[in-house]
């Protein structure tokens, strides 16, 4: 691990914590990933690999930071929940989680590229419906 230019935290020098309720309405990923971890088979799989994508979208401008969610919760949604049984099973759902999302990520990007400005982003939305259903015929 490399080195971070901080102390270590020493939980025993604190005077105090204090702890409130997640904030599910901002943080709906936290939400999903609860969710997600009372699930037994492969959703959390789904959930990892679909994140992963998502970022690197986001990393990449491709999306926004609140359409992580979005692309997450869309593979969540659209794969099953599968009874975790090996490795090589665990491999093919990654595969494929990542295969929704980069198809979902795709999607939202080409309705993007229509929104020129923060503004348009409900345009965008109606586009990327437009997009899909073509695509579905």
């Amino acid at each position: 691990r490399g080195e971070s230019g901080s102390q270590q935290l020493d939980l025993f020098e604190m005077s105090a914590m204090s702890f409130e309720p997640p904030d599910y309405i901002r943080f709906p990923c936290l939400k999903l990933a609860a969710e997600v971890a009372r699930c037994e088979g492969t959703a959390a799989a789904v959930m990892n690999a679909a994140n992963e994508i998502a970022v690197e979208a986001f990393l990449e401008s491709r999306i926004r930071f609140t359409d992580i969610y979005t692309v997450v919760a869309h593979c969540v949604d659209e794969m099953d929940n599968e009874n975790c049984e090996s490795i090589p099973q665990v491999i093919d759902i990654d595969r494929a989680a990542r295969n929704v999302a980069k198809k979902k990520v795709i999607r939202w990007h080409r309705a993007l590229r229509f929104a020129i400005t923060p503004i348009c982003w409900e345009t965008a939305a109606g586009v990327y419906k437009i997009i899909e259903r073509s695509e579905n015929q």
